[in-house]
């Protein structure tokens, strides 16, 4: 057995600090307040429309600003893949300059 494989094999897991015990519950906190939210939710809502447009009473502002960071979203993504195809052929023309010289 190799050296490196003994010293994996011995290591011994560290044990749980304060730091460590305060993340677990912080997380488990947020996840039952998540859960608490969606079961207050899923009693306020009565058909599709409540889930999909909030129950009509969001306001005007609310709506545009969902809808601008959609669309912003939307811009974003599109320009993120129309820039990583032009990178690639980009680089496989690059491949091929080198290939040829």
């Amino acid at each position: 057995m190799s050296d490196r494989a003994r010293k994996a094999g011995d290591r011994q897991r560290k044990p749980i600090n304060e730091t460590t015990t305060t993340i677990l519950i912080t997380l488990a906190v947020y996840k039952l307040v998540l859960i608490g939210i969606g079961l207050w939710a899923s009693r306020r809502v009565k058909d599709e429309a409540d889930f999909l447009v909030g129950g009509r009473g969001l306001g005007a502002v609310v709506g545009e600003v969902s809808r601008l960071s959609s669309t912003a979203s939307r811009r974003l993504q599109l320009a993120a893949e129309s820039a990583s195809t032009m990178g690639i052929i980009v680089r496989r023309w690059r491949r091929q300059q080198d290939a040829a010289d």
